[in-house]
């Protein structure tokens, strides 16, 4: 069953959910490039365990280039310790300092409305989700595209190495399919209040409206 969001569904940042969505984005994110990028670059999943009161697998993707294995592309999917104050935000902080002191393109996937947002030069407008891409030959610039709750999901341009074009990642095509391969129509019970941080009045309305609609 499709979500009943047209963007991100603000239900999948529960702790019980989120780690599986985010393992199940990385794959389908792997499999959507690996379908395009072939047989120069191929995509891959780096997994770590960490611990958030319970055991948690982290998963983000690679590009590569096929034959040197040189790392062209990261595309960094935020999990909530990533955004915590602590030692694992800590961690996470200095690999990105590192990635973006390389000649990697980074990509930035903040599909959490909760937590701290990464550092950046240039204030970014208000909005619940954001992607960020830092190309390796344009920094410190920042391409952004701020997301709000009713939007829907961009198609990202993931860069690789000079001077083959960019590759489309239809990043709502894949959201959608991660949900219905996931079941979370069936896990999640819509019934309950969204996670924090609580929705404005207006989302929660909208939210609310949404929800009430009959569904296919």
């Amino acid at each position: 069953m499709p979500s009943p969001f047209p963007g991100m569904d603000p239900y999948i940042e529960t702790r019980r959910i989120w780690s599986d969505f985010q393992i199940g984005l990385a794959a389908e994110i792997r499999a959507n490039l690996n379908a395009r990028i072939q047989p120069d670059y191929y995509a891959t999943i780096i997994t770590c365990v960490t611990y958030d009161v319970i055991e948690m697998r982290l998963a983000n993707v690679e590009v590569r280039e096929a034959g040197t294995d040189t790392l062209v592309t990261a595309i960094e999917i935020l999990s909530p310790i990533n955004k915590r104050p602590g030692q694992e935000r800590q961690k996470y902080l200095h690999k990105r300092r590192e990635l973006l002191r390389s000649e990697v393109h980074v990509m930035e996937l903040d599909l959490l409305r909760g937590g701290e947002r990464s550092p950046l030069e240039t204030p970014l407008p208000l909005a619940p989700y954001y992607v960020t891409l830092a190309r390796a030959d344009n920094r410190p610039s920042v391409d952004a595209w701020p997301i709000q709750l009713a939007a829907r999901l961009p198609v990202l341009p993931v860069p690789l190495s000079a001077p083959d074009p960019d590759v489309p990642l239809d990043l709502g095509a894949v959201v959608q399919a991660v949900y219905e391969r996931g079941g979370y129509a069936t896990r999640i019970d819509y019934r309950q209040p969204a996670p924090l941080p609580p929705l404005e009045p207006e989302q929660q309305a909208w939210v609310e409206q949404l929800l009430a609609a009959p569904r296919p």
